[in-house]
């Protein structure tokens, strides 16, 4: 995100401001640029599944720092508890039926 999203939105909750947070999402893709051209060669040499999580984090063209006021990081790029269950439900809700045991 480039800022510390819940001291972002603690301060607005204690200032009245009661709006979610977030950055357009051309400018998360150019802060992630480098990390999605890392995951489609992963994906090209090695046949890596990569989850598109922007699915969930990014909507109505802004990637969302928070959900209904929480915050989904915990500083300006890990997963909050919010954010991981978020993701878990991703997570379950994806197809691993072409990934071998090998």
């Amino acid at each position: 995100m480039g800022f510390d999203v819940p001291q972002v939105a603690s301060r607005q909750l204690a200032a009245g401001i009661r709006s979610e947070i977030g950055i357009p999402f051309e400018a998360y893709m150019e802060r992630n640029n480098r990390t999605w051209d890392m995951q489609a060669a992963a994906n090209e040499r090695c046949g890596v599944e990569i989850i598109d999580t922007t699915q969930f984090l990014c909507q109505k063209g802004r990637s969302t720092a928070t959900r209904e006021m929480l915050p989904v990081y915990s500083d300006a790029a890990d997963p909050s508890e919010t954010g991981n269950k978020f993701l878990a439900l991703l997570l379950k809700n994806a197809d691993f039926s072409n990934i071998s045991n090998n």
